[in-house]
This record gives structure tokens, C-alpha cells and sequence, in this order.
């Protein structure tokens, strides 16, 4: 069985060219319009379509920090 941060990287690498503007593991607090992409054995993935960025909830502080850095990785990959 997968691992959520292994679920949540495949997920993040084949949605990254919509969502180029970030990733948090906070919810917003402006209101923006989310959608779930995701919701499976305690991960959750939103992302809005209007600022671009990702919401991933259900990982650990560390696997996020993990999960950030792969982000990163893609942004140095795709600019």
C-alpha cells in the first residue's frame, strides 16, 4: 500500500502544471473558492483554481516538509 506522502507527490507531480503558486498544510483565511481532489484514508488535497496553489492536509509536519521540497524540485524543473 502506498504511503500518503507517496499519494500525495504522484498527485502534486501530475496537478502541478494548474497549481504553480504554492503548497500549504494551512487552511486559507481570504475565502478563496477550494476544491478537493483527493479525500482518501486521511489525506486531503484542495486546491484553488484561482491563485493557483495547493492545500494538503493529513501528512505530518515532516513528510510536509518533504512533500514541499519535491514541490520545489518541480518549480526548478518546469520554469
Amino acid at each position: 500500500m502506498e504511503s500518503k506522502l507517496d499519494i500525495a507527490k504522484k498527485i502534486i507531480e501530475e496537478q502541478y502544471e494548474y497549481y504553480r503558486c504554492g503548497i500549504f498544510n494551512s487552511r486559507n483565511t481570504a475565502g478563496d473558492h477550494m476544491c478537493t481532489i483527493y479525500n482518501e484514508n486521511g489525506l486531503v488535497i484542495d486546491v484553488c483554481d484561482d491563485w493557483e496553489y495547493f492545500e494538503v492536509f493529513g501528512v505530518t509536519q515532516k513528510e510536509f516538509n518533504e512533500l514541499s521540497d519535491f514541490y520545489d524540485k518541480l518549480r526548478g524543473k518546469r520554469k
